[in-house]
């Protein structure tokens, strides 16, 4: 029996994925667990691996096209298997919904609330309809499907079916630019998979007026939108707390030096910091914690978070475990995570579970910043460029200056869970460390 293959819900916020490739093509016969398609999510592209094995009997949506979560990308059954319906289903058309409607819409559901009747709609469920909606983030308002199992029972089909039959023709984006232009896109042909609105048929009933100049418009959206209201909650909930060092790098500049002789995996001073940092961490458990509730928790661990820059925001890959690591395997890891995350191949356990996180610029030139803390994280490291400047020689005299690699480093803490005593001990020692190397293998 034919079954669709669905746009996968990958992580709480997504709402809208991407094929970025499929790897297989119509008539191809494809086995469980294989990796039918890339999808992109707003943070990484992850391979989707097919639920069941069959001929993939039709593509449903072309690659880079937007699709929202838990809608058909597929069909796989049987070969020769009549699927004419699934098609028409697929393709079939619902009713744009007006700006008011939109507007009024606060949370996907599957069907209208009938209160009352919860525990019963949910008595029907199969197992297989139970983990179909746990794995897609979904819930079952009650009274909504009519189950066509036995005895009335909720199949995973009839879940798919309601889903294909209540779903929109107009992209996420052309219903976004549609609602802000004020257009009605109810008599528009899209331009898309069976003609699906795309923003591209909304932009075009855009009319400008004369010596009016285009602007371009990026929607705020996927990961810089989950970026910037995670980073509102941390800065209006979790009251910052800033401490700033002036770091002497002479010493772990050398260190460096020395590790990189006969070494192929060059160590860079990102990875020294890293290492370092752990270390002090380990020492201050009360700035290696979080804030559970009404709880404080102090991890036995170090779950590093380390920034890395993207054309489309800022990316937190985590290094799990880092107090467990020498410095040559720190580096190697640090250096895999960072290019997974900037080719968006990130899985979501390398960007959830971090412990504290450090923010390196320095190699943009940056000579002071302070980061905002990555919750529920107590802290994190803002690491700035090295620079010559001019510094007083010790034990002189006569004060003689000298020029020395200087480096800024900005602690930011949430002061509900830290201190201003035990954050000056914190970033105290994290420079010791840093300017006496030698000190951290002792």
């Amino acid at each position: 029996m034919a079954k669709f293959v669905i746009m996968p819900k990958m992580g709480f916020n997504m709402e809208v994925g991407h094929v970025a490739k499929w790897h297989f093509q119509e008539g191809d016969i494809i086995k469980k667990g294989d990796i039918i398609a890339d999808i992109e999510t707003d943070k990484t592209t992850i391979g989707y691996e097919s639920q069941f094995s069959g001929v993939l009997l039709k593509i449903l949506v072309k690659e880079n096209d937007p699709v929202p979560v838990v809608e058909p990308i597929a069909i796989v059954g049987e070969q020769d298997e009549d699927i004419s319906r699934m098609i028409e289903e697929a393709a079939k058309e619902k009713k744009t919904e007006t700006p008011a409607e939109q507007t009024a819409k606060t949370a996907p559901s599957l069907a209208p609330q009938k209160p009352g009747t919860q525990n019963e709609a949910r008595s029907k469920l199969s197992p297989r309809a139970r983990k179909y909606l746990s794995d897609n983030g979904l819930d079952l308002p009650p009274g909504g499907i009519v189950g066509t199992g036995y005895q009335g029972g909720i199949t995973q089909s009839d879940i798919e079916d309601y889903i294909l039959s209540n779903k929109h023709r107009i992209s996420p984006l052309a219903k976004k630019v549609a609602f802000e232009a004020g257009i009605d896109v109810s008599a528009l042909e899209g331009s898309g998979v069976d003609g699906r609105i795309m923003r591209s048929d909304v932009e075009s009933m855009i009319v400008r007026r004369p010596g009016e100049s285009l602007t371009r418009e990026i929607p705020y959206s996927g990961i810089r939108k989950i970026i910037g209201e995670r980073l509102s909650q941390s800065k209006f909930t979790a009251p910052h707390l800033y401490f700033t060092v002036s770091v002497n790098m002479e010493k772990l500049m050398d260190f460096r030096e020395q590790a990189n002789q006969n070494n192929e995996n060059k160590i860079s001073l990102n990875d020294c910091i890293l290492f370092f940092v752990t270390k002090a961490l380990i020492r201050h458990p009360s700035i290696n914690s979080s804030l559970q509730g009404d709880k404080i928790l102090q991890y036995g661990y170090v779950n590093l978070g380390m920034a890395v820059a993207s054309d489309e925001g800022l990316i937190v890959p985590v290094l799990k475990n880092v107090d467990m690591m020498p410095l040559g395997v720190l580096s190697k890891q640090a250096k895999a995570l960072a290019l997974k995350a900037k080719e968006r191949r990130l899985m979501p356990d390398e960007y959830q579970g971090g412990t504290f996180t450090v923010s390196n610029l320095g190699m943009y030139g940056i000579e002071n910043f302070t980061a905002i803390i990555n919750p529920p994280e107590a802290g994190i490291l803002s690491v700035s460029a090295v620079k010559y400047s001019p510094v007083a020689k010790e034990n002189h005299k006569d004060s003689e200056l000298a020029l020395k690699p200087m480096m800024n480093m900005t602690l930011s803490v949430d002061h509900r869970l830290v201190d201003g005593v035990i954050a000056t001990k914190f970033i105290t020692e994290v420079r010791m460390l840093l300017e006496n190397p030698i000190l951290a293998l002792l």
